[in-house]
C-alpha cells in the first residue's frame, strides 16, 4: 500500500516543472502572438539569455525600439525587470504552459499572453 501511494505521488509530481525546467526552456527568442492588452499593428519579441538578461524589440515596421531587461524564475513565476526613466518596472506572471515552441503566461494583472518561439 505504501509503495502504491509513493508511486502515485511520484507520477503526480513528475509532470510538475521546476524552476530549472522553466529556466532551461525559456532561453531563446519569443514573439508575442496573442494578447489582450496591446493594440494590434505592432510587434513584440523578447530574447531571454542564460545569464538572466533579456532584450525586447517592440514597435511597428516604421519605428522599433529595444529595451534591456533582467529576468528570473521562481517555481512557475516569471519576473521581468525593466529599468525606466524614474526607477524600475516589475512585470510578473505565472507560466501556465511552456513547450519547445509555445509559451503561455498569465500576468498578475489577469491578462493572458501567448508567445511562439522564433527558430534560428
Amino acid at each position: 500500500m505504501t509503495r502504491t501511494i509513493a508511486l502515485i505521488a511520484a507520477a503526480l509530481f513528475a509532470g510538475t516543472a521546476s524552476a530549472e525546467d522553466y529556466t532551461a526552456k525559456i532561453v531563446g527568442t519569443w514573439e508575442l502572438t496573442k494578447t489582450e492588452r496591446l493594440d494590434s499593428g505592432g510587434s513584440f519579441t523578447i530574447k531571454f539569455s542564460k545569464d538572466g538578461t533579456a532584450t525586447s524589440q517592440e514597435g511597428t515596421p516604421k519605428m522599433k525600439f529595444s529595451v534591456p531587461h533582467t529576468w528570473k524564475i521562481d517555481g512557475d513565476k516569471l519576473t521581468i525587470i525593466s529599468k525606466e526613466e524614474f526607477g524600475f518596472k516589475f512585470e510578473t506572471g505565472t507560466i501556465t504552459s511552456i513547450t519547445a515552441k509555445k509559451m503561455t503566461v498569465k500576468l498578475k494583472s489577469g491578462f493572458e499572453e501567448e508567445f511562439t518561439r522564433l527558430m534560428k
